[in-house]
């Protein structure tokens, strides 16, 4: 299959069975589809703008109604973010405005299902919470990764990338262009270390699945 313009980002939906997956696109459109199906596009889903960062997974808290639901958290230009149910994926559950003041680059939920972070390119990263109510509401904050002095200038970089650990699930770690990982306890809201710094910039990370007792990093340009 194909979109229209560069696709983003593609996703395995892993709570709608072993074979669907979501990509979005800068064509504006998130497009489901079932590696089964005869015609593998099963929907395409307008969106406000290009989409920046995707992400599947589950949301499991009170504001949802009780249990646990598909969940896909997508953000795109304009700042917006969209908490969208993947079994009735039209219309959204829920629209926001990232709490950050600059662009959006990647999204990633806490296994948990209770929330999800965003990272910005001015080197931000919000926690939130999927609950609308005024308690979870609460819990939201966001915070700045450090800065890297670059000729006597303390300058920030773009966070392009944020995994959660498996296990110790407040537990995550961002990659910067400046090519630094941190990792993160989300819950104390603490740095727990920092990573040697990679010759360029961090594009994308994983813990492993299971222990989440290694984490692969991919640096490039």
């Amino acid at each position: 299959g194909s979109h229209e313009s560069a696709v983003r980002c593609v996703r395995a939906c892993g709570a709608m069975g072993p074979a669907c997956m979501v990509s979005g696109s800068w064509d504006k459109t998130l497009k489901m589809w079932d590696v089964r199906a005869a015609t593998a596009c099963v929907a395409t889903i307008a969106q406000p703008d290009k989409i920046l960062g995707l992400s599947a997974g589950i949301a499991s808290c009170s504001g949802t109604g009780g249990g646990e639901i598909p969940l896909l958290v997508v953000a795109t230009q304009g700042r917006h973010v969209s908490l969208v149910d993947l079994r009735s994926p039209t219309v959204p559950m829920q629209k926001r405005e990232s709490s950050l003041k600059c662009q959006t680059r990647c999204v990633a939920q806490m296994p948990s299902g209770e929330g999800f972070t965003l990272g910005s390119v001015e080197g931000r990263v919000a926690v939130e919470y999927v609950d609308p109510s005024p308690e979870a509401q609460s819990k939201k904050y966001a915070f700045k990764t450090p800065r890297l002095n670059v000729g006597g200038v303390d300058t920030a970089f773009p966070v392009n990338a944020i995994c959660f650990h498996p296990t110790y699930t407040s537990t995550f770690a961002t990659g910067g262009a400046d090519g630094v990982v941190h990792v993160w306890d989300g819950a104390k809201k603490k740095k727990i270390t920092s990573l040697s710094r990679y010759p360029t910039s961090v594009a994308c990370m994983a813990f492993s699945p299971g222990t989440g007792d290694k984490l692969a990093i991919a640096a490039s340009y």
